[in-house]
C-alpha cells in the first residue's frame, strides 16, 4: 500500500474523533477536534506529532452529503506573526466499510492546500482551497468534558522571575503540585523548598486544555494574581504554565507539572 493509501486508511478511522490529547516540545500542541459553535455538523480533527499535523476536515459537499479531506503533513510556518501549519488537502474515497475491503477501491486526488493558523490557545482559523473553491473558517477547540485534575502530583515549577527582590532569574524548584478541583472553580498548590503557594480561582476546559485565573498567597507573604493556562491532566501526569503578577510588583512566568503520586 502506497502512501496515500494509507493516509486514506488512517483518515477513515480519524473522520469524527479528536485522538488523546500528548504534548509536543515543538509549541503548543494543537491536537483537538475544532469546530465554528455557530456552524453545526462540520468540524476538523488535528494531530500534532513534534513539529508536523495530521488533519481531517469533515463537511458537507455541493450536493450537501457528508464529504472528508485530510492533509498528511501540514509543516510548520508563521501567518501574521502566528504559529501557523500548511500543506496540501486530499480527497480520497474507498470501498464500503461494511464489506471485504478492497485496497485497490481506495484512491486519494489533491484538490488544494489547507492551512491552520492558531491565534491563541483556544482559537485559530483554518484556510482551505477545494477545487479553486476558498474557504477561511474561524474556529475553536470542542469541549465535551471537563478533566478533574485533582490529586497531589511529585514535580515542581521552572521559570523565571523579575522585579522580585533577592529572586530574578530563572529558577528549577523542585516540590510537589496538589490539586483540589470541584465545580468551576479549583485550588492548587505548589509546595518547593522556600515556600508554599495557594493558587485559587475559576476554572474553565477548552478541548484537551485546562485553563485557571485568580489570585494567590504564598507562605513567604507573597500575593497577587496568576494565570494558569494549558493545563494537561493525563491518568498518570500534569503539565501547564503559569504566570503571575504579585502585589509587590514581582511577576513570575514558568511550567508546573509532576507526575502523579499514588
Amino acid at each position: 500500500m502506497n502512501k496515500l493509501h494509507r493516509l486514506a486508511a488512517a483518515a477513515a478511522a480519524a473522520a469524527c474523533f479528536a485522538g488523546a490529547a500528548h504534548a509536543t516540545p515543538f509549541s503548543t500542541d494543537v491536537t483537538d477536534l475544532w469546530y465554528n459553535p455557530d456552524e453545526s455538523g462540520w468540524g476538523l480533527s488535528l494531530y500534532q506529532q513534534q513539529g508536523t499535523v495530521f488533519a481531517v476536515l469533515f463537511v458537507y459537499g455541493t450536493d450537501n452529503q457528508p464529504t472528508w479531506y485530510v492533509a498528511s503533513s501540514l509543516l510548520p510556518g508563521e501567518v501574521n506573526g502566528n504559529l501557523a501549519f500548511s500543506g496540501a488537502l486530499y480527497r480520497t474515497n474507498g470501498p464500503y466499510f461494511g464489506g471485504a475491503f478492497n485496497p485497490a477501491g481506495v484512491g486519494v486526488r489533491q484538490v488544494g492546500t489547507a492551512t491552520f493558523t492558531l491565534t491563541s490557545l483556544t482559537n485559530g482559523n483554518f484556510s482551505y482551497a477545494v477545487d479553486g473553491v476558498n474557504v477561511t473558517k474561524s474556529i475553536t477547540r470542542q469541549t465535551w468534558a471537563t478533566n478533574n485534575m485533582s490529586g497531589r502530583y511529585l514535580g515542581g515549577q521552572s521559570g523565571t522571575y523579575s522585579a522580585c527582590a533577592g529572586l530574578d532569574g530563572t529558577r528549577d524548584e523542585a516540590g510537589t503540585v496538589t490539586v483540589s478541583q470541584g465545580g468551576t472553580g479549583a485550588t492548587v498548590a505548589i509546595a518547593t523548598a522556600t515556600a508554599t503557594c495557594t493558587y485559587n480561582g475559576a476554572y474553565a476546559q477548552s478541548g484537551h486544555y485546562g485553563l485557571l485565573s485568580g489570585s494567590y498567597s504564598c507562605s513567604n507573604g507573597r500575593t497577587g494574581s496568576f494565570s494558569a493556562f494549558a493545563l494537561d491532566s493525563q491518568i498518570g501526569s500534569l503539565a501547564g504554565r503559569i504566570d503571575t503578577v504579585g502585589s509587590d510588583g514581582c511577576r513570575y512566568s514558568g511550567r508546573l507539572g509532576g507526575i502523579r503520586a499514588s
